[in-house]
C-alpha cells in the first residue's frame, strides 16, 4: 500500500510540471491571441490546487496549502465568472 503513495506523490510532482508547461505556453498565445486569458486563468487555478496537495502530503507545508488554495479558489471563481459573463 505505501508504493501507491509514493507513486501517486511522484504522479503529483510530474502532473504539477506538466501544468507548469502549459501556463508557459499559454501565457506566451496570450501575448498574440487575448482569448487564451481564460485558459490561462484556469490552468493557474489547477496548477495551484496540485501545488497545494504536494505541499500538503510531500513538503508538510500547512500555511502555503492553505495560501495556495485559496488563491487557486480565487482564479477559478474569476473563471467562471468570466466564462458566464460572455
Amino acid at each position: 500500500m505505501k508504493k501507491q503513495t509514493v507513486a501517486f506523490k511522484g504522479y503529483a510532482l510530474f502532473l504539477q510540471a506538466i501544468f507548469l508547461f502549459f501556463i508557459f505556453l499559454f501565457t506566451i498565445l496570450y501575448f498574440f491571441i487575448p482569448e487564451f486569458l481564460l485558459l490561462l486563468e484556469l490552468f493557474v487555478a489547477l496548477f495551484l490546487y496540485i501545488s497545494a496537495y504536494n505541499n500538503q502530503k510531500i513538503y508538510k507545508r500547512k500555511f502555503l496549502t492553505i495560501l495556495y488554495a485559496l488563491v487557486a479558489t480565487l482564479f477559478l471563481i474569476q473563471g467562471i465568472v468570466e466564462i458566464f459573463g460572455r
